[in-house]
C-alpha cells in the first residue's frame, strides 16, 4: 500500500493521483488503512457541525469532470467513539448532488489501523435499464453493500480521485474543511477491468 499524508490547514493527500484516464474500466477495488492521526474531535474543530461532512478516501470520476460529478467513492469520517470511522459509498450525479450509505443509509465502521477494502462496479440493472454503481465494503466487523444510479459519462473513460479531506464550509466555526492536524494513511488503489 502507499502512504498518504496531508498537513494541516490543507486538503489535498500527496501523493496526488494520476490525471490520466482508464482507457477501459468496470469500476476500481481498494485497501486501505486510516491511521490514528486522521481522528479528530468535535472540540478538536471548536464544535463546527462541518465535521459531520464527508471525507473522500478513493474513488473514480468521469474523465472529464470536476471530482464532486458523475463520481463513485469512498468516504470516510471520524465517529465521536476515539480512533473509530465511519466509511460508506457515496456517489455524485452530473449535478454535483451525492447520495450516500446503503439501505437504511447504515454505514459500515472501522478502527484505526484496521484493514479495509472493497470493490465498486459498474453496470445496468436488467430491469430499469439505467446504468448504477454497486459497492461492496469489507470491514473485520463484516461486508457492507450499496447500490446508487449512476451518471455515466458517454465517453466511458474514468481517472482516479485520490485522498481529500474537506467538504462544504457551511455551518458556523473555523474548521472549515481543512485537515485540522497533519495525517496519514495508507491505501492500495486498482482499476477494474
Amino acid at each position: 500500500m502507499k502512504k498518504y499524508s496531508i498537513k494541516k490547514g490543507y486538503t489535498a493527500f500527496r501523493p496526488i493521483a494520476c490525471p490520466l484516464p482508464a482507457l477501459t474500466c468496470s469500476g476500481f477495488s481498494f485497501t486501505a488503512i486510516l491511521d490514528s492521526s486522521c481522528w479528530f474531535s468535535a472540540e478538536d474543530v471548536g464544535g463546527d457541525k462541518d465535521r459531520a461532512d464527508w471525507l473522500k478516501l478513493t474513488g473514480i470520476t468521469a474523465a472529464f469532470s470536476l471530482n464532486n460529478q458523475r463520481s463513485a467513492l469512498i468516504a470516510w469520517r471520524p465517529t465521536d467513539v476515539p480512533d473509530t470511522f465511519a466509511i460508506t459509498a457515496y456517489t455524485n450525479n452530473k449535478l454535483g448532488g451525492w447520495k450516500i450509505g446503503g439501505p437504511g443509509f447504515k454505514i459500515a465502521t472501522v478502527k484505526a489501523g484496521e484493514q479495509f477494502s472493497g470493490r465498486v462496479l459498474f453496470w445496468h440493472d436488467p430491469i430499469t435499464l439505467r446504468p448504477t454503481v454497486d459497492y461492496y465494503i469489507h470491514t473485520p466487523s463484516g461486508t457492507f453493500t450499496a447500490t446508487h444510479d449512476f451518471d455515466k459519462p458517454w465517453h466511458c473513460l474514468y481517472r482516479e480521485i485520490g485522498p481529500w479531506w474537506g467538504g462544504a464550509n457551511d455551518q458556523p466555526g473555523g474548521y472549515g474543511g481543512t485537515a485540522p492536524k497533519d495525517a496519514t494513511l495508507q491505501l492500495d488503489f486498482r482499476w477494474e477491468k
